[in-house]
Order: C-alpha cells, then structure tokens, then sequence
C-alpha cells in the first residue's frame, strides 16, 4: 500500500518540489511499514489480537494507522508549496482528524482535555440524597465512584456547618479526597475516620504492598470528638504505596492515632496538625507501624500479621500538641512494633513543631536510614530516641515465624541534626534530649551522627545527650545547656567521635565516657567546651579504651561539691589513652586537680596540658598514677 501511493504522488507533483515531499512521504512510508511489521509479527505468533489492542507508541495500532494515513493524505491535499510542511502537518489530530487550522486542533483537544478532567471531579453534594443527614453516604459514593472510574478527584466544598458522618470512610486507589479549609467533617461514632481497606479477615489486600494505593487526603477539618467517642483513629493507611496526607488539622482523637502508616512503602504526612489526645502514654500522633498480632493487634483482627514494614516515609512541617477540649499526645511521631529480621527503612521527620507530648517527641524503634532535622521540641518528656528492638519486650524479640530469639538486631544509618529541644519534663530514667540507645545480644546502633543540635533544660537525672551501644558515631557542634544531669553521656560505644561541642550549666558532668556490656572503644574526644558543671568536666570511666581528649576547654567545673572532682578524670581501667593540649582554667580552690588519671589504668600518656593556677587545686594541678 505506502509503495503505490508513492509512485501515485510522484507523478502528480511539480519536479521542483519532489526532492522536498519524497523526503516527507518516505518518513511516512518507513513508519507504515514498521507498524505493518509490528501487525505481521502478532499474526505470525498467532496472538489473539486486533489492531486495536496492539500497543505502538502508546497509542493502538490502529489509531497509529489511521493518524499516519490521515497525516500522509493532509500533505498531499493541502501542501501546495507556500505551506511550512510541519503546520499542515500539525493539523492531524491523534484521532486522525484533520482540522482547517492548527488553532482549531488545539482548541478541539484542550476541550477534550478539560472535559475528561471535568468528569474525573466529583463534588460529594452530587451524590447527595434529599433528605440525608449523615454525610459518610453520599461522600462514600463519590469514593465508591471514584474508583470505579480508575481515579478521581473527590471534593467536599465549604460548608457552614459540619458534615456529620456516622460511618467510617473507605477511600481506594488513584483517588484525591480533598476537603475545602472551611469545611469540617463531624466524627459521630466509635469507627476510624476514613482508611484504604475494608475490614475483612483474610483480605488479599491487607498483605504485602498490595492494598488500595496512589491515594491523596488532603484539606479540612476533622474532629475526631475522642471526649466522646472513646476509640477510632483518624487516618490509617496500610499495606499499600504511595498515600499522602497533607494540609488538614485533626482533633481529639482518643485511643488511636491521627495518621497511622501500617506497612507503606512510599508515605507523606504533610502540614498535618493534630491536636488533643486521650490515652496510652506510648501512642503516637503518626504512628509508623507493620501489621503484626498482640494485645490489640496493630490492625485489629483483620490484619494478616505478615510484619510488612514502612519504607520512604516523610513527616514533615507538622504541628503536634494540645486542643481546648483535650490534652497532649503520648508522642509525636513514633513506633512501637516489631519482628526481628524486619526494619521500617527510610524514614524522614523533618521541620515538625511538638510541644507538651507526656512521652518521648520522635521515637524510631527499629528504623534502618534515618533523617531526623530541624524538629522543634518543646516541653515534652523527653526529645529524640533512637532504639534497637528491645531485649526485654519480649513480643518483639520473635521473628516472623513466632521463633523466639531473646535478642535484638542491628539498626543503621541514623543522622539527627539541628533540632532543637528546650525543656523535658520526664523526672525517672536517663531519657532527655537525645537518645541514642542500642541493646545488648546483637543490638548495636551503627552509623549516628549528631550535629548542630540545641538540648536545653532536661530534669534531674536525664541526660542532654545519652547513647549507649553504638558504633561509628559522630556527636558534633551540639549545643547543651542546662542538663539536669551529663552534658553527653556515653556508654558502650566504639570508633567515633565527640568534638566541638558546647557544653554550659550542667548538672554532674560535661562529657561521661563509660562502658557496661563492652569497652568504649577508640573515641576522639576533642575541641569541646566546657563551661559550669557541678562534677567533671570529661570523665573516662570503667574501660574507656584506645581514645584520645585532646584540645579540650574546661572551666568552673567541680561546682556541686568541693574537693572531689577534676577537670579531667581517668579511672577505672581504662587503659591506653591520651590526654593532650587540654586547657582546664578553675576560678577557686575546688578541684582536686585539673588533670587526674588513677593507678588503676595503665598506658595513659599525658602532655601539654595547661593547667594555671596551682593554688586552685587540693592536690595538684596534673596527677598521673598510670603504670
């Protein structure tokens, strides 16, 4: 067929122009007899199809046959010489339509374009029955339709009352709810606001990634009104990938969680607030979880328990605390679940605004690849910790088989920078500003870096900065004020470093160096300020082994109790280490010296220390008894 009318067109067309139009017609050719090709080759291996199910290009065979005849014929017809060839073939639509003119093509394909996008926007009060009152029917069937479609975009406009819903909401895949800002949604019963599944025992979709997925909720207000109905969550998603939730404010939830991530691979939660909570000291406004069994079951009863975990999740530019009818959360972001072999990965909390949560603000159990930044923390009982499966949590320490293994397991990569935590209220415990704290039997914390973090005000007894169990670890420019106990406490840790830190007005000691289940191992402790501690300024303790305090400046330190601390304090067999160029400058006699290192350590070389003042020291100013 393209060969005839080839030859056809040769002899019709004025010489002058045929060098120009074969050039343009063998194009066209080429391209027939590629999809010719591609049509032979179907028939060939005998597959069940016609044109119009073959794919080419995105387009159907068909639809590419006819929108190349149609191109081939336009250019014969109205290509007379004066025409840009590449106008006039520009006025083939795909549906192979030629239009009079380019404009008339565009406008005739934009309407198109607005008309499908028109019949994929779906206003609830559409789907409203004369006379109803409960809302969760009509917006439910905007959902429901919604999906049957293939994916729709589902508004709830203003309104200038609420909109009362009596049933929980069911959203499903390619599908946008979105909520005007002045619209508010009604909670008025015990359910969840609105999840991705039914609540169905053995629902396929409740495995794996496999459930209603590429969904957005966005908008609006939803009161969850917990001081009278007494459980539900707001938002859950799970087993599923990509949801987003984003732009809406949550009140009053009691029980539950104001956005729950259960087995997600790709989440936002977005510019969420939730405000007021009644309930476990533990829960979380936005809960990262994996479907799993226990008392209760992360997902109920219709879970799988098949331990699918979160992976690529953000929370960000959100605002937790309390509402006027109800109080804080347990916490603010968190999780509290876990198999052994399993590990949420990926995970970004970033630029949140918490205040007054009764547990610890941003809580990462089990999380792999880590990025915790720029949070804002305030008055909440403790800031950051980071753990390991816990040993002594015993439904945790299973594998996914249910065998008991009584340990834990590595976790890794871990940064936490600029954030900043003023004021923890929690009194019992060594939890204050940050925690990193590994476990023993396999649990071990690699990859952490701390830097440019702000840790002000922790109550007696909590640490500013607390890890134990952690290897290659980076605590850098942090800034510590005020710690009701250590500035950074250490424990259990190897090859890493604590450098240029700024440690003021701590309660015991500026930097404490120790070891419980294993040596502290290979640390560099150097460049770090500090200024007022009731105790030691850097104290290595029980078998800190293989480290280095170098460059160090200390001052007032000792100012809890006279005659009985140092500036800086090596005990306790830790054995190997080097204490060099360090300036300890005291304003009284309260030290007993600036530098002491005991006879229970051996290999401990000291030198190039300045210590001023020997007056000011009840010993001496540099006391070494290593062997």
């Amino acid at each position: 067929m393209p060969t005839k009318l080839l030859k056809d067109y040769d002899t019709s067309i004025d010489s002058r122009y045929l060098s120009q139009q074969r050039e343009d017609l063998e194009r066209i050719e080429n391209g027939l007899n590629e999809i010719e090709d591609t049509v032979l080759f179907h028939k060939n291996a005998k597959i069940a199809h016609t044109s119009d199910q073959i794919d080419h290009g995105g387009l159907s065979v068909s639809n590419r046959l006819n929108n190349l005849w149609a191109r081939f014929t336009n250019l014969i017809v109205n290509h007379d010489g004066t025409d840009v060839k590449e106008v006039v073939d520009s006025r083939v639509g795909t549906g192979a339509k030629v239009y009079d003119t380019l404009k008339d093509r565009l406008d005739a394909e934009h309407s198109a374009i607005i008309k499908d996008l028109n019949s994929r926007y779906l206003n609830v009060l559409n789907y409203m029955i004369a006379g109803e009152t409960d809302a969760s029917l009509f917006v439910q069937r905007a959902l429901d339709d919604a999906y049957r479609m293939g994916g729709a975009q589902v508004y709830i406009p203003a309104s200038s009352i609420p909109y009362t819903l009596k049933q929980t909401l069911v959203i499903k895949s390619n599908t946008t709810l979105s909520v005007n800002e002045n619209a508010v949604l009604d909670r008025q019963h015990d359910g969840d606001f609105i999840i991705n599944f039914e609540k169905v025992k053995g629902n396929t979709r409740l495995t794996g990634y496999n459930g209603y997925s590429n969904i957005v909720i966005e908008g609006g207000t939803w009161k969850a009104n917990g001081d009278i109905y007494k459980s539900g969550q707001a938002i859950i998603f799970a087993h599923a990938r990509n949801v987003i939730a984003r732009d809406l404010t949550i009140y009053d939830v009691c029980g539950g969680h104001a956005v729950e991530v259960n087995g997600i691979d790709g989440g936002l939660i977005e510019k969420v607030n939730a405000f007021g909570f009644e309930g476990q000291y533990y829960r979380g406004a936005f809960q990262i979880d994996l479907d799993k069994d226990g008392s209760p079951p992360t997902l109920g009863w219709y879970g799988s328990f098949d331990g699918t975990p979160c992976k690529n999740i953000t929370v960000k530019n959100c605002k937790v605390g309390k509402s006027d009818k109800m109080g804080a959360w347990g916490r603010a972001v968190e999780s509290h679940s876990s198999f052994i072999g399993v590990s949420h990965q990926n995970i970004n909390v970033i630029d949140n605004i918490v205040h007054g949560t009764l547990d610890v603000a941003i809580r990462a159990y089990a999380w792999d690849d880590v990025y915790i930044a720029r949070n804002k923390i305030t008055e909440c009982g403790a800031g950051i910790v980071v753990n390991a499966i816990l040993t002594g949590k015993s439904e945790d320490t299973v594998d996914i088989n249910g065998k008991q293994t009584n340990g834990s397991q590595k976790q890794s990569n871990v940064i936490i920078e600029e954030n900043t935590i003023d004021t923890t209220t929690m009194k019992e415990g060594l939890l204050g500003g940050i925690a990193i704290w590994g476990q023993g039997k396999g649990g071990t914390l690699l990859n952490v870096t701390l830097t440019d973090n702000t840790v002000k005000n922790t109550p007696a007894n909590a640490n500013a900065i607390y890890v134990k169990q952690a290897e290659t670890l980076k605590i850098d420019k942090n800034t510590i004020e005020k710690s009701g106990q250590n500035g950074i406490s250490v424990s259990c840790a190897k090859r890493g470093s604590i450098t240029k830190n700024i440690i003021t007005n701590t309660a015991i000691t500026g930097i404490y160096v120790a070891s419980s289940e294993s040596n502290s191992d290979a640390l560099r402790i150097n460049d770090n300020t500090v200024d007022t501690a009731g105790g030691h300024g850097i104290h290595l303790d029980k078998g800190t082994t293989r480290s280095q305090v170098h460059n160090n400046n200390i001052y007032k330190v000792g100012q809890k109790e006279v005659k009985r601390y140092n500036g800086i304090y090596v005990t306790n067999a830790s054995n190997n280490n080097t204490v060099r160029n360090n300036n300890i400058y005291s304003h009284e006699k309260r030290l007993i010296a600036g530098v002491f290192i005991t006879g229970s350590n051996s290999g401990v070389a000291e030198s190039g220390n300045f210590v001023p003042n020997s007056g000011y020291y009840y010993q001496d100013q540099v006391v070494n008894q290593s062997k």
